[in-house]
């Protein structure tokens, strides 16, 4: 994973491209910079203090030692904030995450065992985007537009593997870890071609890939 995450850091993602009636407009990943306005909001909907994140660092650390559920590939505090800040600094809450972030990548190691540049043709294709502008509260926009997947020549791996690519970029931003993202759903073009591939197993991993297993607020879907 920390080698998908240094190639993220380095590559520029077609998902993170879009044009527009002048040219190419490109959305770059803010990795430092938190505004003022997003420390405040971090503060006071997050609980999110210098003091508290030190303590709460500290006790995530302790607890993964202490009851010993999994191998963490990672234990640096830039790396266990994303999963205290997406679940607003409560301490169990993180820990579970963390635990369900890490048995999710176990069950389906080949979703990470990828190199983000073999889905530029996904990127190509716009099924998966994220806008190079943030809606009115500082959130990125994720849209899916599904009625634009070719069935019979994309596998329905091949997306989640360029949804979860995309998603694990915008982690490394913490403005995004902070104030999660907004999700569209486009479903213009969708056919029973589509609807026959959504099994009951795929909408449980897009659950788990949108709710209950990755570091990332959806903090609203359209």
């Amino acid at each position: 994973m920390e080698e998908l995450e240094n190639l993220l850091k380095d590559i520029q993602l077609p998902e993170l491209q879009i044009r527009d009636e002048i040219g190419d407009v490109q959305a770059a990943l803010d990795l430092h910079s938190i505004p003022e306005d997003v420390a405040e909001y971090a503060r006071v909907r997050l609980g999110e203090t210098p003091e508290k994140r030190t303590e709460l660092l500290e006790d995530l650390r302790e607890l993964i030692y202490q009851r010993g559920d999994f191998e963490p590939i990672r234990m640096d505090d830039d790396y266990l904030l994303r999963f205290l800040r997406a679940r607003n600094f409560k301490l169990d809450a993180a820990y579970r995450l963390l635990q369900n972030y890490y048995n999710f990548r176990q069950n389906n190691y080949n979703f990470y065992d990828v190199n983000p540049l073999d889905f530029y043709y996904i990127g190509d294709a716009d099924i998966v985007s994220v806008v190079p502008y943030r809606e009115q509260n500082g959130r990125r926009i994720i849209i899916l537009k599904i009625g634009k997947w070719d069935t019979a020549n994309i596998p329905v791996d091949d997306l989640f593997k360029a949804t979860i690519a995309t998603l694990e970029a915008g982690i490394l931003e913490p403005r995004a870890q902070i104030l999660g993202g907004v999700a569209i759903l486009d479903m213009e073009g969708l056919t029973m071609n589509h609807a026959w591939q959504i099994t009951p197993t795929i909408v449980s991993k897009v659950v788990e890939v949108m709710v209950t297993s990755l570091p990332y607020k959806i903090a609203a879907i359209h």
